[in-house]
């Protein structure tokens, strides 16, 4: 729906005044306004999901440097910290 919008209101621009009523420009115009609005909620929700994943990222590496003395300046990869957080659960629960 976004590209025939944009579609539309590209062509609307390049057109001769002339030839595009008030009524037309009023509902492109009106219709990207909405999506624009749609598309800075999603943005929101998308920078909240990727703020708590990356502050849970950096609690994780503070508990694994913590529990490996020595590494307080090592970020493990994403895998060798998902491995090592999953076998402190599994000890914790096991």
């Amino acid at each position: 729906m976004s590209e025939l919008l944009l579609t539309r209101a590209k062509a609307f621009i390049g057109a001769a005044p002339s030839m595009h009523g008030e009524g037309e420009a009023h509902t492109i115009i009106r219709q990207l306004v909405e999506e624009v609005g749609r598309l800075e909620m999603a943005n929101e929700e998308f920078e909240h999901l990727f703020k708590l994943h990356y502050d849970a990222g950096l609690r994780a590496i503070k508990c694994w440097q913590a529990q490996n003395p020595g590494n307080e300046r090592v970020w493990p990869d994403a895998a060798k910290l998902q491995v090592w957080l999953m076998d402190e659960i599994e000890g914790k629960n096991g």
